[in-house]
């Protein structure tokens, strides 16, 4: 297979958040003995590429413009230039949980899909309904089996949506019936305590597994009354990889990376991924995926996670996680100006994601766009007052001006908001 861009770059995968309390006071204070001494100069900008150019690869080629379709190369995402991004909903949307499958039947050949199926459709409802994620970079929760019985199974439901500050469930069951398939997807809603489960049953042949899952699923968001079109039914049943072995792999490693049918073991998962993704390069989730595992691995140098990430991206243009994983590797290399496309990106279709905000609006002042750091700034802390980081990042702004009442001004209310901060309190 000819090489591409992306299989040559090193990607960005470590996350990172803005710069430590301890570090941004000091510059704090280090900003106001400048500013005592005379005006500064204005800030540099960052050199950004012609209108509508896609931002450069790091081998100097040009990004890919065109979708080769489902399993081909993508479009890496262009830069925004309209400044205009949605401002923080007031409601956000509800937040959504995926559970492991039943496999009432016990059969082992069915234990990919008891964390697989859920992984699949629930990134895929985040896609295509813009709902907001309850889950963490493995997607499936973690939890004990959900009883067979209606009653019981609502409660445990009910249960974990409250500990995990969701509205809605997915979760379901697998079942091998005549060789075939038979998949049933729930999507439970719950309110003041009560869970209310909407359900399809699928059932087809194991190599249209995609299919089955994507229909049954469709078939109960329809029932709950989320839109589902055509084109979004289409998306739902589309393939998850080019090789269903690929998906066997990739389901097994997802059980083994969250610990759903014995206790999660790292190194097994990693294999998983490992033989999925030599089986389907192109099987972004899984590219991703291995991404994760090499992350927390103290083994595996930050690189060779970074190149997972990135490459998940370069499948997938419009990946979210992967896209925020490597906008912060950048931000974290100094490479705010690159990062800048990818949080934009992520603003726009999370406009009520407070972290992914936050980590703009760092990009932003770390580029030398001021004014758009602000902006964002202003907006998260209109949203809540108490969000200190986003207060001590302003501080330091400010400090770099040449506003004396301003800076004393947010200095005082990180001091309403921690009384105990000492250096706040001598700056």
């Amino acid at each position: 297979m000819p090489l591409r861009p992306g299989n040559q770059r090193v990607g960005d995968a470590i996350a990172a958040g803005t710069v430590s309390a301890g570090v941004m006071r000091w510059l704090a204070v280090l900003a106001l003995l400048l500013s005592a001494l005379g005006p500064r100069p204005a800030a540099a900008q960052p050199a950004t590429a012609p209108p509508g150019a896609p931002p450069p690869t790091d081998d100097g080629g040009a990004t890919p413009s065109e979708s080769a379709g489902p399993a081909g190369p993508v479009a890496a995402p262009r830069r925004l230039l309209d400044a205009t991004l949605p401002d923080i909903p007031k409601t956000p949307p509800a937040r959504w949980l995926a559970l492991p499958f039943s496999n009432p039947s016990g059969l082992s050949v069915l234990d990919y899909l008891v964390a697989g199926a859920p992984f699949l459709l629930a990134e895929r409802v985040e896609a295509l309904f813009a709902v907001a994620p309850a889950w963490g970079p493995l997607v499936v929760t973690a939890a004990p089996p959900l009883p067979s019985d209606d009653a019981g199974r609502a409660a445990a439901v009910a249960a974990l949506a409250a500990s995990h500050g969701a509205e809605f469930v997915i979760s379901g069951s697998v079942e091998r019936v005549d060789w075939q398939l038979r998949a049933q997807v729930e999507v439970w809603r719950v309110r003041a305590g009560v869970a209310t489960k909407f359900s399809h049953v699928g059932r087809g042949p194991f190599a249209e597994q995609h299919q089955v899952l994507g229909m049954a699923a469709a078939a109960a968001l329809a029932q709950h009354g989320f839109r589902v079109d055509a084109d979004t039914q289409a998306a739902l049943m589309a393939p998850y990889a080019t090789d269903p072995y690929a998906v066997t792999l990739f389901g097994r490693g997802v059980a083994r990376a969250i610990g759903a049918l014995a206790a999660a073991d790292a190194d097994a998962a990693q294999r998983d991924f490992d033989r999925a993704v030599f089986i389907d390069p192109m099987f972004a989730a899984a590219q991703r995926m291995l991404g994760e595992m090499w992350l927390a691995d103290a083994n595996k140098p930050p690189s060779k996670a970074a190149g997972k990430f990135a490459y998940a991206l370069d499948l997938d243009a419009g990946y979210l996680p992967a896209a925020l994983a490597v906008a912060a590797r950048m931000v974290d290399q100094g490479k705010s100006d690159a990062a800048l496309p990818l949080l934009e990106l992520v603003v726009r279709r999370r406009p009520w994601d407070i972290g992914a905000r936050e980590q703009l609006a760092d990009a932003y002042w770390r580029g030398g766009r001021v004014a758009d750091a602000e902006r964002e700034l202003g907006r998260l802390i209109g949203f809540d007052p108490t969000r200190l980081t986003a207060r001590r990042l302003r501080a330091l702004i400010v400090a770099t001006g040449d506003d004396p009442a301003g800076l004393s001004q947010e200095l005082e209310a990180i001091v309403g908001l921690v009384p105990d901060d000492v250096q706040a309190r001598r700056d």
